[in-house]
């Protein structure tokens, strides 16, 4: 009977996981008023959106960020669900850095916005025979610096 009940679920639409086209891990260090705050993440690109998982060091907090069809969102553990310009704006709030999150998921792919943010310096750096899997993205603004080092891309990364 279990082997049944198995054998239905893993058969259901939206049940399966399909293999992201890529994936990338990393780190990043964000520097604001003389405040440091450190993280780890997963992104990756699986049927056409993207997502990352956030985690920040000794329990301070997880988090998964995503852009898909329905635009930018934001969930963490605790239940708090954002999306759109609210995820922007709770994120300067929490570290007085302001980015557009929907641009990250571009710089990842070295790709940089139509319009650059004002007062806003940005930095990809990629290795030549993977151009669109970048090694490091560097902001820089009048108030901090986001360092982030990306490594173990998988999937496209021509």
């Amino acid at each position: 009977m279990l082997m049944l009940l198995l054998g239905a679920c893993s058969s259901r639409p939206g049940l399966q996981h399909s293999r992201p086209a890529w994936q990338v891990q990393g780190r990043a260090v964000l520097q604001v008023d003389g405040r440091r705050h450190a993280l780890r993440f997963r992104a990756w690109q699986q049927q056409g959106g993207m997502q990352m998982e956030i985690i920040a060091p000794m329990g301070q907090g997880r988090w998964q960020l995503g852009l898909d069809e329905a635009g930018l969102w934001l969930r963490d553990a605790r239940g708090l669900y954002l999306q759109g310009e609210s995820v922007n704006r709770w994120l300067g709030e929490q570290t007085g850095f302001s980015i557009r999150l929907a641009d990250w998921f571009a710089w990842l792919r070295n790709r940089l916005p139509l319009a650059a943010p004002a007062g806003l310096d940005l930095r990809i750096s990629a290795v030549p025979d993977s151009p669109r899997c970048p090694t490091r993205i560097e902001l820089q603004d009048e108030r901090g610096r986001l360092v982030v080092l990306l490594k173990q891309w998988q999937g496209d990364c021509g």
